[in-house]
């Protein structure tokens, strides 16, 4: 019997993408359930402003720079949140950009590479170092992040669709169309990222689970 699965009391989660938003959200969950965080973004000063902000609350917080398409960038992460903490027990993987809104035919190269690079390779490359730590410690679990896109097409973001991941603008247009009326919310994803990463989910392994208020009901 787990007493309480949602205590992360001991525990290090590290979120990428998570300088605002439904990357920050998890961050702050995971440290409120008692674990130590470190808060990884393309967007160094925002980061750093949310660690901090963490931080004066009294959470165990830690900002870091990381360009997940950039391989080194990832492995220096993983390295530097195992030097501070000593380990690895959950990842929440939400880095992504969005592509130019245009057809396929006039969508460049340059924003394919940009797109792939980050949302499809860049999450390949945060598991990759991420397993490392875990199979080393023996435990662990790792949320990665889509969107409906990964189950849907959508004219126009063939590279957005390719990589499987949204942003803000799309989430508004989207919500028109979401069948409980409304987008998700922050603390939607965060509770569903904490629970997943919880000895009560420890039997669900490769699942792909859709929060999305309904859009994919066929």
């Amino acid at each position: 019997m787990i007493d309480n699965p949602l205590d992360f009391s001991g525990k290090v989660a590290l979120i990428t993408g998570a300088a605002a938003g439904m990357g920050l959200a998890p961050a702050q969950a995971f440290a409120e359930a008692g674990a130590a965080v470190v808060l990884a973004d393309f967007n160094e000063h925002a980061v750093i402003a949310a660690a901090q902000k963490l931080a004066t609350a009294g959470y165990n917080a830690l900002a870091v720079r990381c360009d997940v398409s950039d391989d080194a960038q990832v492995a220096a992460m993983v390295r530097r949140t195992v030097a501070e903490f000593g380990r690895l027990d959950a990842a929440f993987n939400y880095a992504g950009v969005m592509a130019h809104i245009a057809p396929i035919a006039e969508s460049s190269r340059d924003d394919w590479d940009r797109v792939i690079g980050a949302n499809s390779r860049g999450v390949w490359s945060c598991m990759h170092h991420e397993l490392r730590v875990m199979e080393r410690q023996g435990s662990g679990a790792i949320v990665n992040n889509a969107s409906v896109g990964a189950l849907t097409g959508n004219p126009g973001i063939a590279s957005y669709i390719a990589s499987k991941h949204g942003d803000q603008q799309a989430y508004a247009e989207i919500a028109q169309h979401v069948p409980i009326g409304r987008a998700g919310r922050p603390a939607e994803i965060a509770s569903t990222v904490l629970w997943l990463c919880s000895p009560a989910a420890s039997h669900i392994v490769g699942h792909a689970l859709t929060v999305d208020g309904g859009m994919t009901v066929q």
